[in-house]
């Protein structure tokens, strides 16, 4: 899978949003969909962490997409916990 890849392939690189080091910043503090620090982190109903606007843009490109979806509509969560975490990361890191 493409997060395998990731693993095995590290790359040092800086996300020149948040302007990090990828390499230090913790893996699940990236979305999975766009590899970038997410800013608005949503739990999916299969249990996965997206970055809200990746799930929303990408979400038919994910395996058996329909699972995420309820009434038609895509069913997200707010992980506030993990934007607090990363939005502490953020301010140590400047």
């Amino acid at each position: 899978s493409f997060n395998e890849i990731c693993k095995k392939y590290p790359i040092n690189v800086v996300d020149s949003d948040k302007n990090v080091t990828k390499q230090a910043i913790p893996k699940e503090y990236l979305c999975p969909l766009s590899n970038s620090i997410m800013e608005d982190p949503v739990i999916a109903s299969n249990g996965i962490t997206y970055d809200r606007s990746s799930i929303m843009k990408q979400y038919q490109n994910i395996p058996n997409y329909s699972f995420l979806m309820t009434d038609g509509n895509l069913e997200l969560y707010p992980d506030h916990s993990l934007r607090q975490n990363i939005q502490n990361f953020l301010k140590k890191s400047k």
